[in-house]
């Protein structure tokens, strides 16, 4: 395996989490109001697509190189509105 595959599976690993941690927010009953989900919908889609994206060139890649690249480079026309922590289940 070369670098560069190594490098590739970092990214969709990490970009995967970001998926899972995003999922609620584009649910039918999510609490995420309807002006924000646009962008999320945006968001998600950059993450769907940065493998063929990102660039994995540079001597240095560690998870900070690689998390600072995904962060800082979304085309998007605004920041990701942050939604209000999903609440907490009260115990049955």
């Amino acid at each position: 395996m070369n670098i560069e595959t190594l490098k590739l599976s970092a990214v969709r690993n990490y970009r995967n989490q970001l998926l899972r941690e995003s999922d609620w927010l584009i649910l039918p009953d999510s609490p995420l109001p309807p002006s924000l989900k646009p962008a999320w919908i945006e968001y998600r889609q950059y993450l769907r697509d940065l493998p063929r994206l990102i660039d994995l060139s540079g001597d240095t890649w560690t998870d900070d190189v690689m998390k600072d690249r995904i962060l800082a480079s979304p085309p998007l026309k605004e920041p990701v509105p942050q939604p209000a922590p999903e609440p907490e289940k009260e115990p049955s």
